[in-house]
């Protein structure tokens, strides 16, 4: 500082006081750098015991060059998912070990029950989706999952009945219709008898008596053999006496 005089004061004290400002805000900085840092890793440690998620610390030194740390916020994690149920249906198959069964409700839960047991009763609870339902026999005689506003509605609407029987299929016809018949063709007509033989031929015509030569050349021929029915008696020769 210049006086009037013209001479200069000495600066000494303000300098200190600077560098004392200086180191406490170094020592701060410091301070403020190890918290931290021990936050962060406890937070790291503790997310990692208990798989929470990790806390974020903030902290701002003052101007003053004290240190106040923030609190810890600790942000909430997502809730764990659910796993969501598979979706059944009654009569759904749910067969193991050979046995063949079927998904069906019984008090409102599910349950397997193997085909070929009747265990539904009229009344027997089969609830689902938030529907209040209850087994009823149907007008075919098999087991229905009927809600009770519909069955309510019914009854009002028929009025009070007995349970339904199922259809009974009664006995045979005493007369079964029979297929309709088919006429027999007639039977063919009988073939015409067949033509007689024709007649044997008639016989060859004997060659004719080969002309032999005669054995006495000097006497006449014998006379020709005489047909039947002609008189065979000789003439007598003339002049002859008998």
């Amino acid at each position: 500082m210049v006086t009037p005089g013209g001479s200069h004061e000495p600066d000494g004290g303000r300098g200190a006081d600077n560098r004392g400002l200086v180191i406490a805000a170094v020592i701060a900085a410091v301070l403020v750098l190890v918290v931290a840092v021990g936050m962060l890793l406890r937070s790291g440690e503790d997310s990692t015991d208990d798989k929470s998620p990790s806390a974020t610390t903030s902290a701002r030194p003052s101007t003053t060059g004290r240190t106040t740390p923030s609190p810890t916020r600790v942000s909430p994690g997502p809730p764990s998912p659910v796993a969501p149920q598979p979706a059944r249906k009654i009569g759904d198959d749910c067969s193991a070990g050979g046995i063949v069964a079927q998904w069906d409700l019984r008090g409102g839960e599910w349950a397997c029950v193997p085909q070929g047991q009747n265990v539904h009763r009229i009344g027997d609870d089969c609830s689902h989706d938030g529907i209040v339902a209850q087994w009823m026999r149907g007008p075919d005689g098999r087991w229905v999952c009927q809600a009770q506003d519909q069955g309510r509605t019914g009854q009002q609407e028929q009025g009070p009945g007995p349970e339904p029987v199922p259809a009974d299929p009664g006995p045979p016809p005493a007369n079964p219709e029979l297929p309709p018949s088919v006429p027999e063709p007639p039977p063919a007509a009988p073939e015409p008898p067949p033509a007689p033989a024709p007649p044997p031929p008639a016989p060859a015509p004997l060659p004719p008596v080969p002309a032999f030569p005669p054995l006495f050349p000097g006497l006449p021929p014998p006379p020709p053999p005489v047909p039947a029915g002609v008189d065979r008696s000789y003439p007598t020769p003339i002049g002859s006496v008998e």
